[in-house]
């Protein structure tokens, strides 16, 4: 394996998400965590860095939300969208969501087969997907309620998605 000269890297975002790379920020509810998973895809999706506001290409980002209602995630992406649209920068056509706050079971061929159709039609090259307990309606307690929530999200960023989501703690 060392022997192999070192690959490019296929970044998503400029120096911090390659593609097929996977994120799972945990942390108790109301610090922030799905806010800074929103400031990765709009920003990115308009072509800058989430962090440094500097200019770096454009993805397709898609959020798919399982708690909360449009409304909610409207509220909070407009004053992101004002920005990076001040800067001369726009995510339209780019910048794809989906909200359903009953959740889904991700475990479910049905939910599971919508997903990817949803993907299917927009393409991202980044996933916000989450938040983890709203995507099986059950614990997580024991490796076999996780290895089929495990195989779904691998057959996800086997599509070359790179995928971001939130567990609470």
């Amino acid at each position: 394996l060392m022997a192999k000269p070192e690959d490019p890297y296929d970044w998503v975002i400029t120096n911090l998400l390659e593609r097929m790379d996977r994120l799972i920020l945990t942390g108790e509810e109301g610090l922030g965590k799905s806010v800074l998973l929103r400031q990765l895809a709009l920003m990115s999706a308009a072509g800058l860095h989430p962090f440094t506001k500097a200019k770096i290409p454009p993805i397709r980002a898609h959020i798919i939300d399982l708690e909360n209602t449009e409304r909610h995630v409207r509220r909070q992406l407009r004053p992101m969208s004002i920005q990076a649209k001040a800067k001369g920068n726009d995510h339209s056509g780019r910048l794809f969501i989906d909200c359903d706050p009953r959740g889904i079971d991700i475990t479910r061929d049905k939910d599971f087969s919508l997903v990817n159709k949803v993907l299917d039609a927009t393409q991202p090259d980044l996933l916000i997907i989450g938040p983890l307990y709203r995507m099986v309606p059950r614990a997580l307690q024991t490796d076999d309620h996780v290895a089929p929530v495990i195989a779904a999200l691998n057959s996800i960023r086997a599509r070359g998605i790179t995928i971001a989501m939130e567990a609470h703690a």
